[in-house]
This record gives C-alpha cells, structure tokens and sequence, in this order.
C-alpha cells in the first residue's frame, strides 16, 4: 500500500519562478532599449506570465485536495481519498487546460518563445500525470474499501487490484516528477535567453 511521494511544494515553486520571470522583463521592458521585436516578445511573455500566476492558484488548489487525499489514505479513510481525489482531479483538469490556452496564444518562432510553449506544455502536462495519479488512487481507494471494509474474503482479488493501482499511480508520480526536472531545466535556459535580451 506505499505511495510514492511526488516532488513537493512545486506548485509554490513555479508561482515564485513566475513573479521573478515577471519582474525580470518589466525590468528589461522598462528600463532598457530594446528593439520593436524584442519590446513586443517581453510584452507578451509578461502577459503569459501573469496569466500563468492565476492558474499557479488553481493548481494549488488541486495540491490541497490530493494531501488531504493521502492524509485520509494513512488513516485508511478510503471514502475520503475518493472524495478528496475527485475534486483534486476538477482543479488538475482545469489548471491543464488553462495552460494549453495560454500556449495557444503564443505565436512566433522566436527562441524565447518557442521555450515558453515548451514551459506550457509542461506545466500542463505536469497537471495531467497528477489528474490520472489521482484517478488510480481513487481505484485503489475502492478496491482497498472493498477488502478491509465488507465481508469479502481474505483471499479476495479485491486487495491485488488495489495494490495494482498504486503500482499504477506511482508510475504516473515519477513522470511528474521526471517533468518537473524537465521543467527546472528549461526555466534555467530561459533565465539565460533573458540575459541575452538584458545584454
């Protein structure tokens, strides 16, 4: 019955790296020259960026529910995994969507841009391993309540097929977990390109 602990606190992480990439290119926006193109790229990167902060929230939103989710699993409180995993999943859903949206309005084949699709993708991506780790928890969850909490016998399938869908939700925590180090190392390449821009 172990779970895997996913990478903590990211959704804080990403709304911080958001608010620094924010006042990195008011910076450049404000206080150095820059040509039309690249004042228009550090226009709408600005202007993502302070969209992204809005859907930070909402995935932090999804974050709480899917604790509280684990927290009921340590008690072996099954009926509020399940509840708390559902409207986890609405939260991941809607942040994944957001995100995509927000890549949809980047146009351009510009270095700088091109990486903040790449960004996008990601975060919403990130949201998906989340919202389908949330989905074999709640399978888990039923089976696991099925066992320990009716009369089915020892031998019940019930408790393999939960075991199976934790081997299956932590599958779904190490892609997060392999996309938010993916995610860590294109933040850094984005942090040099607006170094460029600086110089």
């Amino acid at each position: 019955m172990g779970i895997k602990k996913k990478t903590a606190s990211f959704p804080l992480s990403c709304m911080y790296l958001i608010i620094i990439f924010s006042l990195i290119v008011i910076f450049l926006l404000y206080i150095n020259h820059k040509t039309e193109n690249e004042t228009d790229i550090l226009k709408t990167i600005l202007s993502i960026n302070l969209d992204s902060a809005r859907v930070s929230l909402i995935s932090q939103k999804a974050e709480s529910y899917y604790e509280l989710a684990n927290r009921a699993y340590e008690y072996q409180d099954f009926k509020n995994v399940e509840y708390n995993c559902k409207i986890a999943r609405d939260y991941y859903h809607e942040a994944n969507q957001d995100y995509l949206r927000l890549k949809s309005k980047l146009k351009g084949n510009d270095t700088l841009i091109k990486k903040y699709r790449e960004v996008l993708d990601l975060l919403s991506e990130i949201q998906l391993n989340m919202y389908e780790a949330c989905e074999h928890f709640e399978s888990a969850s039923r089976y696991y309540d099925l066992y320990y909490n009716t009369n089915v016998s020892a031998f019940d399938n019930s408790y393999y097929m939960g075991g199976q869908e934790i081997d299956a939700m932590n599958e779904k925590i190490r892609l997060h977990d392999k996309n938010i180090r993916k995610y860590n190392n294109l933040v850094s390449e984005i942090s040099k390109e607006l170094e460029k821009i600086a110089n």
